[in-house]
């Protein structure tokens, strides 16, 4: 899509998601992908829970390389079994209830995660561009 854009001359802010934040967008762009602006999901390494998650995927899957997504996709898990065992029942509302109840305090491998009274959860975001065929932090 990048080098298509590019090769018709359109002259546009290419902004992306986390998933593009790969060296492998760059190779297959080239030039095309330079400017190209996108976000990122942020979180401490430096918590109990996140080295609690390391050191069990290091355990479980020695040598193997930590997922882009797997500390947030833990943290899915672990609070969707919590809402399951502490719900009245199996429906929808029940478990809807039981899992903003079980978040609230919840302090996972990718920190806080609390539902709000829209039911989200927050989160922090940094920026990255593609400068010099490199991505690099966003200023």
């Amino acid at each position: 899509m990048l080098k298509q854009a590019y090769e018709m001359g359109v002259k546009v802010q290419w902004i992306m998601g986390s998933a593009a934040k790969s060296p492998k967008l760059i190779a297959l762009a080239g030039k095309a992908a330079e400017g190209v602006i996108g976000t990122y999901p942020t979180f401490s390494q430096d918590t109990p829970q996140y080295k609690a998650y390391v050191q069990g995927w290091k355990k479980k899957y020695p040598g193997k390389k930590l997922p882009i997504f797997g500390a947030y996709n833990y943290d899915m898990v672990k609070l969707t079994a919590k809402a399951l065992a502490a719900a009245k029942s199996m429906s929808p509302d029940d478990i809807r209830e039981a899992l903003i109840r079980v978040s609230k305090g919840y302090m996972g491998a990718t920190g806080d995660k609390t539902f709000d009274e829209n039911g989200d959860v927050g989160a922090q975001y940094g920026r990255w561009i593609v400068k010099g065929g490199v991505i690099t932090d966003y200023k």
